[in-house]
């Protein structure tokens, strides 16, 4: 992502929480002045927000998760052009089901991709339990379909 477009990269939880703090501050904004409608489009002057979250299972610890204040304008972020992209392992899910941000996602029936996980580690979205998959392969599940997914990874170019 280059520099100008991106408004931070955190490796600790304080800086996680500074940036959750920036994006809560611009889009509180843009909840003031935007009345949301079944219309309402991404504007270039407005921008786009999406705040990817790798490892959440090691981000968002027991006691304090730094994207804990972003949880009430989840429902919205469509309206206020905010994208939430979580990434997590599958063992271990059981313990979201009191994290007030998988709370919201779940609610809001957001679309999933489940990938390699083990069967005894639950349902992971609705009924839908993990099954032994070869790498990059899993399930994309949204409110109004399930489908095959192949994930391909492919490597950075070699600087010139």
């Amino acid at each position: 992502i280059p520099a100008r477009r991106c408004i931070g990269h955190a490796t600790t939880p304080d800086e996680a929480s500074r940036i959750a703090e920036r994006i809560y501050d611009i889009t509180s904004r843009r909840t003031a002045n935007t009345v949301p409608t079944k219309d309402t489009v991404p504007t270039e002057e407005r921008g786009e927000l999406v705040l990817i979250v790798d490892d959440y299972d090691l981000v968002a610890g027991s006691t304090f998760n730094p994207i804990d204040s972003l949880v009430d304008l989840l429902p919205r972020g469509s309206d206020l052009g905010l994208h939430l992209v979580v990434a997590r392992k599958i063992t271990g899910l059981t313990r979201t089901s009191f994290d007030p941000v998988f709370q919201r996602l779940r609610e809001a029936e957001t679309p999933t991709f489940v990938m390699d996980g083990d069967p005894a580690e639950g349902p992971v979205v609705g009924t839908l339990r993990p099954v032994r998959r070869p790498p990059g392969r899993g399930l994309y599940v949204s409110r109004s379909r399930t489908a095959l997914v192949q994930v391909a990874h492919f490597e950075a170019a070699a600087p010139v």
